[in-house]
């Protein structure tokens, strides 16, 4: 059984402001444990973004939201340490409005 912390995810918001970006999504019968996001400004002006834990078939929204709308500003980020625990199939999406990357680490045990 491996068990390595790795970076899982990681890539640019769409950032129009309606688009949900997927931006891990656990595999099939592989434990996961998400133990840090990180979502970084890399643009001049303040943007927003939220972020979700979506059932595998599900949809972000109210019912999932793990990080409520919040206001990075400009050349900053936000880091969120906890644990999130996706099964197979399950995601982390986000809508941002605006210049956002993320990175997400964790363990994959499979």
């Amino acid at each position: 059984m491996a068990e390595d912390y790795q970076k899982l995810g990681q890539g640019t918001l769409t950032g129009d402001g309606t688009t949900v970006d997927t931006l891990y999504t656990a595999p099939t019968d592989t434990e996961v444990i998400i133990k840090e996001i990180r979502i970084v400004n890399t643009d001049t002006s303040n943007h927003w973004v939220e972020v979700y834990d979506v059932d595998s078939g599900g949809s972000a929204g109210d019912s999932n939201v793990i990080i409520p709308e919040i206001t990075i500003d400009a050349g900053g980020w936000l880091v969120e340490h906890g644990e999130v625990t996706p099964t197979a199939d399950d995601a982390i999406k986000a809508v941002g409005g605006g210049s956002l990357t993320y990175t997400l680490y964790g363990v994959e045990v499979s």
